[in-house]
């Protein structure tokens, strides 16, 4: 830590004369060559007069009183629905009236949010299948450079050093690959697909 760092440091304690004489003097001295210490100096002063100047204005006198009695008062969530009502300018509804008004509230906020998570679900699902196909691809490619560039007949062929098993497709929750692979006569080529309904 450099002078300046451990000068303005206790600049806090010289302008609330907090701290002893010769920590004054030796900051009195460090001040007098250095501009930028002074600076903060003067800056910290003016911080220190506006705090002093800033007064609180005080809480009303039945302020107490008013938090007292607000908390004593206990209202049900009934009793705060219909005041909230009220206030709205609302109906009165009798209890069975407002749990049919909460129900169809639930069906209408059903409506609008099952698009959405379907649309989520459905996209969850595509990307599950096409990281299936993915894995298979890559077990493929790594037969096909242990085989000469020939694909396997089949994709049991790769289970046991290439794959654990074939994927199971996250939509149809069975194997729907295997059906769709074919191999070319020479099998330096392949196909496959999943055969579930969104084919991603």
């Amino acid at each position: 830590m450099n002078a300046c760092e451990e000068c303005r440091e206790q600049l806090p304690g010289l302008v609330l004369q907090a701290l002893e004489a010769d920590e004054v003097e030796k900051l009195q001295a460090h001040l007098s060559g250095c501009s930028g210490c002074q600076e903060s100096l003067a800056e910290l002063r003016v911080t220190f007069q506006a705090a002093d100047a800033w007064q609180v204005p005080d809480p009303p006198a039945d302020l107490r009183a008013r938090i007292q009695l607000a908390a004593a008062r206990r209202v049900s969530w009934w009793q705060a629905f219909k005041l909230a009502l009220d206030r709205l300018a609302c109906y009165r509804p009798t209890p069975r009236a407002g749990l049919v008004g909460v129900l169809l509230g639930i069906c209408l906020f059903g409506l609008v949010l099952y698009p959405t998570t379907r649309r989520y679900y459905s996209g969850g699902t595509a990307a599950g299948c096409r990281n299936n196909q993915n894995i298979l691809r890559s077990a493929l490619a790594d037969y096909a450079r242990d085989h000469q560039g020939r694909y396997p007949a089949s994709l049991d062929d790769l289970h046991g050093k290439y794959l654990q098993a074939t994927p199971i497709c996250p939509e149809s929750a069975i194997d729907s690959y295997s059906a769709t692979y074919q191999v070319s006569p020479r099998a330096d080529r392949y196909t496959l697909s999943c055969q579930s309904e969104h084919r991603p």
